[in-house]
């Protein structure tokens, strides 16, 4: 199932979350490796480029999981839940 439904999230959503998550982290742990670099080590202007792309990916990404949220309903959060969890979740 490809949409969401009443009581889950559908497979765009999933992969969307996903892919997003992913990306960032790559990103965070790309940055930590940049940060050791020198100017003059091979793997420098490399690093930048694959850096600059995956942000950019991560970027039309998010935007693309936020249009899918607004066009595409979302189950009701269960009823057990607290107030904060509520917000969090929201």
């Amino acid at each position: 199932m490809l949409k969401n439904s009443d009581v889950s999230y559908g497979l765009v959503s999933k992969l969307l979350h996903w892919s997003v998550a992913v990306l960032i982290i790559a990103l965070v742990g790309l940055g930590w490796y940049m940060v050791d670099l020198t100017y003059y080590d091979r793997w420098y202007n490399a690093s930048l480029e694959w850096h600059k792309a995956l942000g950019i990916f991560a970027l039309l990404a998010g935007v693309l999981m936020a249009v899918w949220t607004l066009a595409s309903r979302s189950p009701p959060l269960p009823e057990g839940m607290s107030a904060w969890e509520r917000l969090g979740a929201r």
